[in-house]
């Protein structure tokens, strides 16, 4: 079940994301290219419709992308973003628990918690990709 925020919310990311530019060959553009990876990672995340038949593994299939992209920011930011990795990573264990949650016993209580947390997750890479981006 896609509610309109929810897609509202990820195009909105998404859109912000990718707008990410690249540097001169030095160490932002790579930090600015993954940061894209992971914003078009979560559109693709925000995008799933659980409710359909296989939304579930759709979703599953989907945050496993996000955590490899996520995985490429946090190697390409090294030391610079740290304090904002730490809030995502809190954020993305939140979000983890809540797909965990869901797949475990499928219920309205549950996809409404995992709406919950892809919204924080979502707050968290806002910050993640401003910081970047005002060094991109």
């Amino acid at each position: 079940m896609r509610s309109p925020t929810m897609l509202l919310a990820a195009l909105t990311l998404g859109a912000t994301l990718t707008a990410c530019g690249t540097g001169d060959g030095d160490e932002p553009a790579a930090v600015c290219s993954s940061i894209d990876d992971l914003g078009a990672s979560v559109s693709a995340l925000g995008d799933v419709d659980v409710t359909s038949s296989g939304g579930l593994a759709e979703l599953k299939e989907a945050f496993v992308e996000v955590r490899e992209d996520l995985g490429a920011v946090r190697d390409d930011a090294g030391a610079e973003f740290s304090d904002e990795l730490k809030t995502v990573d809190s954020a993305y264990d939140d979000l983890k628990t809540a797909i965990e949650g869901v797949a475990t016993a499928p219920s309205l209580a549950a996809l409404g918690a995992v709406k919950s947390a892809l919204s924080g997750f979502g707050t968290g890479v806002d910050s993640l990709v401003d910081d970047v981006q005002a060094t991109c």
